[in-house]
C-alpha cells in the first residue's frame, strides 16, 4: 500500500518535494510583506515613541503642509535642505495659500537646541555595534539550524531576501535620521553597518559551510567569479541550490543583521 500511494498518488515525491511549492510562496509573500511591513511598523514605532496627536499644532514637514493646505500662495524659500535635494539641486519652499494672505499670521520659533537631554552619539554607535552583530548572529543561526531541513535553494533565497530587507530598511532609516539631522541615530544606523558586517565576515564561512559543506571558500575574485551564475548550467533555482560561498554568506549575513536599523530606542 505504501509503494501504491507514493508511486501512483504521490507521483514518487519525498516530503521536501511535496512541501517546496509552500516554502517558496511563503518566501514571495515574506518579501512583498516586508516591502509593506517595514514602513508601516517605523510609522507606528514613531507613533508609540511620540504619541498620537489629539488636538492643538502639530509639528510637520515643509512638503506635508504644502500638501494638506494646497498651497498656492506666497512662499518662503528653505535654507536648510536634505541630502537628497541637496544632490539633485532641488530648492523646497513653505508656501501659504492665497486665500490666507490677507489674514493675520503668527510665526513662532525657538534655537531648536536639543543639547539637554539628547542621546550620546557614541553610545548610540556602541548600541548600533552590538544590535547589528546580535541581528546578523540570528540570521546566521537560523540558515544555519534550516539547512539541513529545507535544503540549500530555500536558505539560499532566504538568506538574499534577508540581505535585500536589512539593506531597504537601513536606508530608510538613514535617509529619514539625515533628513532630520539626526546624528545620534545617524551613528546608531553607522554601528548597525559595522556590526552586522563584522560578525558575517566571521560567520560567513560557517554558514556556507552548512548550507554546503563543499562551499567555495575565500574572498579573492575568483571565489566570486567560480559562484557567478551561468545559464548554461542550469536554472536559477538550481544555482541557488549551489549554495553560497564563504564570502556571499558573510555579505548575505552581515546585511540583514542591518535589520537592526529599525529599533535602536532612544537614539532614532
Amino acid at each position: 500500500m505504501h509503494a501504491y500511494l507514493g508511486h501512483w498518488i504521490y507521483r514518487d515525491q519525498n516530503f521536501l518535494d511535496l512541501v517546496k511549492p509552500a516554502l517558496w510562496g511563503g518566501l514571495g509573500v515574506l518579501l512583498v510583506g516586508l516591502v509593506v511591513a517595514i514602513p508601516k511598523d517605523a510609522a507606528r514605532k514613531r507613533e508609540r515613541k511620540e504619541g498620537r496627536r489629539l488636538k492643538g499644532p502639530e509639528l510637520v514637514s515643509v512638503k506635508e503642509f504644502n500638501r494638506r493646505n494646497r498651497t498656492d500662495g506666497i512662499g518662503f524659500v528653505q535654507q536648510e535642505r536634505t541630502l537628497k535635494q541637496k544632490l539633485f539641486g532641488q530648492v523646497e519652499s513653505l508656501n501659504l495659500p492665497r486665500r490666507a494672505e490677507s489674514s493675520h499670521i503668527l510665526i513662532m520659533g525657538d534655537s531648536g537646541n536639543r543639547s539637554a537631554g539628547a542621546p550620546s552619539k557614541t553610545g548610540c554607535f556602541v548600541k548600533g555595534i552590538v544590535a547589528g552583530a546580535a541581528t546578523a548572529l540570528v540570521v546566521g543561526a537560523v540558515a544555519t539550524v534550516a539547512a539541513p531541513v529545507v535544503g540549500a535553494t530555500a536558505v539560499t533565497v532566504g538568506l538574499g531576501v534577508l540581505a535585500v530587507a536589512g539593506a531597504a530598511s537601513l536606508g530608510w532609516t538613514a535617509s529619514h535620521d539625515i533628513s532630520n539631522r539626526n546624528w545620534a541615530g545617524v551613528a546608531y544606523d553607522a554601528g548597525s553597518v559595522v556590526g552586522g558586517f563584522a560578525t558575517g565576515i566571521a560567520a560567513g564561512p560557517r554558514v556556507a559551510t552548512a548550507i554546503d559543506p563543499n562551499a567555495t571558500p575565500g574572498w579573492s575574485r575568483q571565489s566570486w567569479s567560480a559562484q557567478a551564475y551561468d545559464s548554461s548550467k542550469g536554472s536559477f533555482g538550481d544555482w541557488m541550490g549551489t549554495g553560497p560561498t564563504h564570502a556571499s554568506a558573510g555579505v548575505s549575513t552581515g546585511t540583514g543583521g542591518w535589520l537592526s536599523s529599525l529599533f535602536g530606542a532612544g537614539c532614532h
